[in-house]
């Protein structure tokens, strides 16, 4: 607890936290709202899939390019003008009146948060000493997972009494309070960035390079590329199971989105708890077995107390895959390169996801959402294990690769 302490008492990384927070329950609050009215437009899956494709296909375009420019960029200026944007475009959401309309602007949020994302997450290691890298993303992991709980619940709430173009305002208003609070940061990653004469695409080969030589970061990001196989479509077949299968309530199915909210504060809080003495390489491995059967379990009931705890379980090991990589990551990548890095798997993994939304919206329409989760979660846990097995026989090998200086790239 003294090392949180310590960490929230650090002037810049309480500027940002506070920032995050309200952004991410906005967030948490809009996501329900956009579910809900896509689902209830026309009541199908495709209409879903289509939304995922608008946050996914972002990645795919912009992503190779994105943590270029940023490692290029006033991380400072990055975060706090992609918030501006963003909450821009939350409120132009209020306007729109058609669905097409709806994936426009989903799109160009998602444009930004490729560019804003990288930059966040490379500025962290800029506020903060190294040794509080652990504690620092378990709080953003909390705060994260709190909107998570909140949002959903809160989102139904509104839908409920004020429609969804309210949800709109009250995200976008977040998004520019976030701002606000980001723009009174100073840190090192806030200084004035050195001019690269590099053009774009030497950038990302010695981006390229620095990944290639390092087995142990090739092998992560590796990793989650693979799990993004299936990512893409838990998101789409979850809420399709609850409205078409389960026949929940809005109201319902904001506690069962809060719920993974749950989980995934529970996760944050047993890593935090345990992270320094766990290799989180293997922490990944371990919930990237747990988190599709937490899915795939969906599909076998609609017994509320069984979906709860699905839900739960897929909270908490999404939690412990995800903030365990950015720590890695965060800690074993030199600051220089973080942007790129960050950004690069972005893409690879936001191409993944992009066709397996793509493929579970063609097929959605003609297998029940359950039949899917099962089948789904079947290829997620080969995968896993796939991933397990090559990291216990090559460990030794793995965790002996350097992951500074030496593996960058000459200038």
């Amino acid at each position: 607890m003294g090392q949180y302490i310590k960490v929230l008492k650090q002037r810049n990384f309480i500027l940002v936290f506070l920032g995050q927070a309200i952004s991410n329950l906005g967030n948490g609050i809009n996501t329900l709202g956009l579910t809900w009215f896509i689902l209830n437009a026309n009541g199908n899956v495709s209409d879903l899939g289509l939304l995922m494709i608008t946050i996914f296909l972002p990645n795919f375009i912009l992503g190779p390019i994105a943590g270029t420019i940023v490692d290029r960029m006033n991380k400072k200026h990055a975060v706090v003008i992609g918030d501006i944007v963003s909450g821009l475009l939350s409120l132009l959401l209020i306007s729109a009146t058609e669905l097409w309309m709806v994936y426009v602007l989903v799109f160009g949020l998602n444009s930004v948060r490729v560019f804003f994302n990288p930059a966040m997450r490379s500025l962290l290691p800029g506020i903060l000493e190294k040794e509080y890298l652990l504690e620092a993303n378990a709080l953003f992991s909390i705060s994260h997972r709190i909107s998570m709980l909140l949002g959903p619940t809160l989102g139904g709430v509104l839908v409920a009494l004020v429609g969804v173009k309210g949800v709109f305002l009250l995200n976008g208003v977040s998004f520019v309070l976030s701002a606000l609070s980001e723009a009174f940061i100073c840190s090192s990653t806030s200084k004035k960035v050195a001019k690269n004469k590099q053009s774009l695409i030497a950038d990302i080969n010695d981006s390229m390079i620095y990944i290639k030589a390092n087995k142990a970061i090739k092998f992560v990001i590796i990793f989650f590329i693979l799990i993004s196989i299936t990512g893409g479509s838990w998101s789409i077949l979850s809420k399709a199971y609850l409205t078409i299968e389960a026949k929940v309530t809005v109201y319902s199915f904001g506690v069962y989105s809060s719920l993974l909210g749950v989980g995934s504060l529970l996760g944050a809080l047993i890593l935090g708890k345990i992270g320094r003495r766990v290799n989180p390489i293997k922490m990944m491995l371990f919930a990237a077995i747990f988190y599709p059967l937490a899915y795939g379990g969906l599909g076998f009931s609609i017994n509320p107390v069984w979906l709860g705890i699905c839900f739960i379980v897929a909270g908490v090991t999404s939690s412990l895959i995800n903030v365990s990589y950015d720590i890695y990551l965060q800690s074993n990548v030199d600051k220089d390169m973080l942007g790129r890095v960050f950004s690069l798997d972005m893409a690879f993994s936001g191409v993944i996801m992009l066709v397996s939304a793509q493929v579970t919206t063609v097929i959605g329409n003609h297998i029940l959402p359950s039949v899917l989760l099962i089948t789904y979660a079947g290829v997620s846990i080969l995968i896993g294990a796939a991933c397990t097995a090559y990291y216990c026989k090559h460990e030794q090998l793995i965790n002996k690769s350097t992951t500074k200086d030496e593996n960058k790239p000459a200038a």
